[in-house]
């Protein structure tokens, strides 16, 4: 949203810079006589093996330095290479053109690193061509650090007066450490630039190809396209009438630490940027900056790019992409767009009846964690098309869905939203409460809004609030490949709901067929490639949700609700999110749903809620027990299946700190709600918070893995964590600062996966078993250091029988014993782990073992 008002003056003060500049180049700089050499030749540059007073045209007879190349001008087909591995000071400015078909190239020779071309501040332009055509510049080194900012470049492609200059390709350049300067609109400087001056004869480039090249530590500038022949509609101050550049291609070239901003391109006719990343954008200059956009252009394309992380270090832009000003028909799809501080996408124009920035379109993008805002619009825009992109969003503070900056003067900018999905787990607003330009008129149509809704959240005909069911949000990391959970899954309510949109494309962010065999069109970003099922797909068995691993602020992710149950009407209304202290809150002050714990308030139940998937078979696990056992009178926990109850009402005295251990198998239908519900009892106190963390496993449950029921709780998923003396049983205390369960003294302890034991107390993991049957316990047990200690003595009982071992590990056994045990148990049996510590106590007998208990 570079701010429209000042554009004029601030172009108009460019031009004046630029050609003050070059006048000042041309004029002052004392050329060497050029010699000129016969074309379709190759010569050899060697800093440290050449000669300048060689001929060059072998390795052996080698040029030496720049001033000898620059001294030069070449012709059709010359190529002209620098050994790799060698370094040059100064300014690179070969002279002559090349022709249709044979191009002049620049490159390097031999094997290692890539030749350094080094400007150290001392010039303007590492790299520069002015007037030149035909033109390959590929596999350099290039920089040009100074000691104190000045306007620099490391390449300057300049065209002035020319016509038409064809053939300009820069490639695989590794370009770094640019120090130009860093005023508000200071663009020139920086990486690649490449630059239409003059007044007297319009001109254009014909053919750029800028692909491969690596640019970091860059100032202001990463890559460049611009002309001053820019006047049409609401922009003057050019050198005369737009004429825009043709075949323009940015592809492929990755950029991180720019001062300014990323990719800019202008004044082009159907410029094609596509599969950059940029990264870190924005680092330090002021004014307004973003990753990757375009401005006066008409029927750019950008496409298959990245950027993250830009910066917004003055509250401006630090957007990822930026639709601009005098543009017609800009595009922008399968971009993939995430943690940018001021947001995903800018839709911005100069202000007033001339101004234009028609038809632009943003679809199949991914954005992810972007902040501040997702779009900004400003200026006049008509008929901006936003549709089928996928926007998730999580962040605590208050995100605004579009930030506005609108032209008062007219009336027919509009912007389209349709098929997107807003997948909001943070606060996103609607409304703009700081847009006091104006509001843009926008229309909705078959979004999907899933999540936390504000009650700014827009109308919709087709509007949906249902889970689109992604395979797995939340998880892009960097790289566009890292999407894939937003894929939607085969039982997601965004499949064929969307509406069919003429030349969309015909394809997904993924590259999929739109529509699906001639289908309706999805929601979002991704195109189901297959027929939904007509019922809810079985989860495997064995699938579990456990309340605290899936807890989060979205209402109704991974089937989990949290909800307050009126006691005098008996009514379930959603709990509110609380952002800052990460939990559910109800009505009243008391009333909370967290990770593992759950209070209620005087006048609700405070409950969990869990939803079928589809019909079949689950079990109910888990402890409920009180949090506190100091104070408060108690609370009553129930489970009910839909309205009825399937356990309790059951009261947890106020100092019962091992509550009731839970198992309970039941049949649901798709749709049926298991409540997890907790009652004050007759008082309501803060004290009266209840620790429950429920499982719910798909089917009748058969295995139970130490390391994956370890928790802070006794009997949770059916472990106890003890202690035997000889003659009595007694329960470890859970030390939260290290996370482990100790006894009595400081080496009796039990962590997940491990046992120590202390002189004269055996350390105890104990299994209780749900219900009766034959079990197979199987495992590992070893030393885990076999540097020290005297060894363990390790067994397995059920109840108070040895039904394996009594098993000595010595000190230095790194293989232990391997085990499989076969036995009957009924409901309620012991089975206890236990590790006794031999002859010697000692702080190097811990001993791994995670045991598996399946049912046959």
């Amino acid at each position: 949203m570079k701010i429209v008002q000042v554009r004029s003056s601030v172009i108009g003060s460019v031009l004046m810079g630029i050609l003050l500049i070059t006048a000042y180049i041309l004029v002052t700089v004392t050329f060497k006589p050029e010699t000129v050499f016969a074309a379709n030749t190759t010569y050899y540059v060697d800093a440290v093996g050449g000669n300048d007073s060689n001929s060059g045209t072998s390795t052996g007879a080698a040029w030496q330095t720049l001033a000898k190349v620059n001294a030069t001008t070449f012709g059709a087909g010359d190529k002209i290479l620098f050994k790799a591995g060698t370094s040059y000071t100064g300014q690179l400015w070969p002279k002559g053109s090349g022709a249709s078909g044979n191009p002049i190239l620049v490159d390097k020779y031999g094997t290692g690193s890539k030749p350094v071309i080094n400007g150290a501040g001392t010039v303007a332009e590492t790299v520069r061509l002015y007037n030149q055509q035909y033109w390959e510049i590929s596999n350099l080194e290039i920089t040009n650090l100074g000691a104190t900012r000045a306007l620099r470049r490391a390449v300057w492609i300049e065209a002035s007066d020319f016509g038409v200059m064809n053939h300009i390709q820069l490639l695989n350049l590794d370009i770094h450490d640019v120090n130009s300067i860093i005023g508000d609109w200071d663009l020139d400087g920086g990486g690649i630039i490449v630059r239409v001056t003059g007044g007297a004869v319009s001109t254009i480039f014909n053919d750029v190809l800028i692909q491969g090249n690596t640019i970091t530590a860059v100032d202001s500038t990463g890559i460049f396209v611009r002309s001053v022949w820019m006047n049409r509609g609401a922009m003057s101050g050019g050198a005369g009438p737009w004429a825009g550049s043709t075949n323009v291609v940015v592809r492929n070239n990755s950029l991180n630490d720019i001062g300014g901003d990323g990719i800019v391109i202008c004044e082009s006719i159907a410029p094609l940027v596509e599969y950059n990343v940029a990264s870190n954008v924005d680092r330090r200059m002021s004014g307004s900056h973003t990753a990757i956009w375009n401005m006066n252009t008409d029927d750019a394309l950008f496409q298959y790019n990245e950027a993250y992380l830009t910066r917004n270090p003055n509250g401006k832009d630090g957007l990822g992409f930026d639709a601009d000003g005098n543009s017609h028909r800009s595009m922008y799809q399968y971009n993939y767009s995430h943690d940018n501080e001021g947001g995903f996408m800018d839709i911005c124009n100069y202000e007033g009846a001339s101004a234009f920035n028609d038809n632009v379109v943003v679809r199949y993008n991914i954005s992810q964690n972007d902040r501040n805002r997702l779009f900004a619009n400003c200026g006049r825009n008509v008929n901006a098309n936003i549709y089928n992109n996928t926007l998730f969003t999580s962040a605590a503070g208050n995100i605004l869905f579009v930030w506005d900056y609108a032209d008062p003067t007219t009336s027919d900018s509009m912007l389209n939203f349709r098929n997107n999905i807003i997948y909001n787990t943070g606060i996103l607003l609607f409304n703009c409460s700081d847009c006091t330009r104006g509001y843009t008129p926008r229309s909705f149509d078959y979004n999907t809004f899933f999540g936390n809704h504000h009650s700014s959240e827009p109308g919709d005909s087709h509007k949906s609030t249902a889970d689109p069911k992604f395979v797995n949000p939340g998880s892009g990391g960097n790289g566009r490949n890292t999407v894939d959970g937003y894929k939607l899954r085969p039982d997601s309510p965004a499949i064929n709901t969307g509406i069919t949109i003429a030349n969309s494309g015909g394809k997904d962010y993924w590259g999929n067929s739109v529509p699906y065999a001639g289908g309706a069109t999805d929601r979002g970003a991704f195109e189901y490639q297959g027929t939904p099922p007509t019922t809810p797909p079985t989860p495997p068995i064995g699938t579990t949700w456990k309340a605290s691993l899936q807890f989060s602020g979205i209402q109704g992710q991974d089937q989990w609700y949290y909800k307050q149950k009126n006691l005098f009407y008996g009514t379930y209304t959603n709990d509110t999110w609380n952002a800052a202290n990460q939990w559910w809150a109800g009505s009243q002050y008391y009333a909370i749903i967290t990770k593992n714990l759950t209070a209620p308030d005087a006048a609700n139940d405070s409950v969990r809620a869990w939803v079928a998937p589809a019909s079949g078979t689950i079990t109910i696990s888990g402890v409920v027990r009180k949090s506190n056992v100091t104070c408060g009178d108690g609370a009553v926990a129930s489970i009910l299946q839909n309205s009825t109850a399937i356990w309790g009402p059951q009261l947890v005295a106020y100092n019962d700190a091992l509550g009731y251990n839970l198992y309970q198998t039941t049949t649901v239908t798709a749709g049926d709600i298991i409540y997890f519900g907790i009652n004050k009892n007759s008082l309501n106190d803060y004290c009266d918070t209840l620790n429950w963390d429920p499982t719910i496993t798909w089917g009748d449950r058969k295995v139970w893995k130490a390391s994956e029921g370890f928790s802070e709780t006794q009997g949770q998923d059916r472990w106890f964590y003890r202690q035997w003396n000889g003659s009595t049983y007694t329960y470890k205390t859970w030390d939260a600062a290290k996370g482990w369960w100790v006894g009595n003294v400081n080496y009796s302890t039990i962590m997940s996966t491990s046992q120590h034991a202390q002189t004269g107390l055996d350390s105890v993991r104990t299994w209780v078993a749900p219900k009766a049957g034959t079990i197979t316990i199987t495992g590992t047990v070893k030393k885990d250091n076999v540097n020290m200690g005297d060894g363990v003595v390790v067994s397995i009982l059920k109840n108070l029988t040895t039904i394996w071992g009594n098993q000595t590990i010595a000190w230095d056994d790194s293989i232990g014993y391997t085990h499989s045990v076969i036995t009957t148990v009924a409901a309620g049996d012991n089975i206890d782990f236990r590790v006794n510590s031999n002859a010697v106590n000692d702080y190097g007998d811990n001993v791994n073992w995670d045991p598996v208990i399946t049912y046959n």
